[in-house]
């Protein structure tokens, strides 16, 4: 039974959002909910936001949306906005390098220590400036 339904589903594209309007209010919901849980600017109404198939998809328009970010505050400041970096640990998927290597952001890595296998606040603030974009 449980082949049959997934043979079923195999030809239906649930990211259709003009068949299948559902998905795209689940879609809308679970970007407000986001926006609330990390006090986006602007959004009183309704927070923009897109879903993504796959993790890749969704850290290369994660990073997007901090690059430009980033961008429209250095231009409101007046400054360069040819530098964009971004630190992380050398423990992050592989997907966040191909991000800096395609949209041209400095990778920031900061090195990881026998005992302690995760990026600390301490140091990943150390690597920290105004070019950084996360």
């Amino acid at each position: 039974e449980a082949e049959e339904i997934m043979h079923d589903a195999l030809d239906v594209n649930y990211v259709d959002m003009m068949q299948y309007p559902s998905c795209t209010e689940i879609q809308n919901r679970c970007v407000s909910m986001l926006a609330d849980l990390f006090h986006a600017e602007d959004h009183e109404d309704e927070a923009v936001g897109t879903a993504a198939i796959g993790s890749s998809e969704a850290i290369m328009l994660a990073g997007l949306a901090m690059k430009f970010l980033w961008k429209k505050r250095m231009t409101k400041l007046g400054k360069s906005t040819s530098k964009p970096n971004l630190v992380m640990g050398y423990n992050v998927q592989v997907c966040w390098e191909k991000f800096c290597r395609y949209f041209e952001v400095e990778e920031r890595f900061v090195h990881l220590e026998e005992g302690q296998y995760t990026l600390t606040p301490e140091k990943a603030c150390a690597m920290v400036d105004e070019n950084t974009i996360g």
